[in-house]
């Protein structure tokens, strides 16, 4: 309980902003940030034109998640609504 709690505390952090909508900038961001690091760990990733169509076609379904501070882009998450 108090890990989550901690956690909790640090995502209300007000220096980052977080947006949840799925545009052309965030897929960008979160493409470039995927990139670093998978790149950083050796890792294989898609290509681009994966995610596009993932996002296009799901859209309704999944949520992009953009974190930033001070207005640089510092994370990224995608999150699936299901059922």
């Amino acid at each position: 309980k108090k890990r989550r709690k901690r956690s909790l505390k640090k995502i209300k952090n007000p220096e980052i902003e977080i947006t949840s909508h799925i545009s052309k900038e965030s897929v960008i961001t979160f493409l470039n940030l995927l990139k670093m690091r998978m790149k950083e760990f050796g890792t294989p990733w898609h290509k681009e034109i994966f995610y596009w169509k993932l996002f296009d076609v799901f859209k309704e379904n999944l949520f992009l998640l953009v974190a930033k501070k001070d207005g640089i882009p510092v994370g990224a998450s995608v999150a699936v609504r299901y059922g």
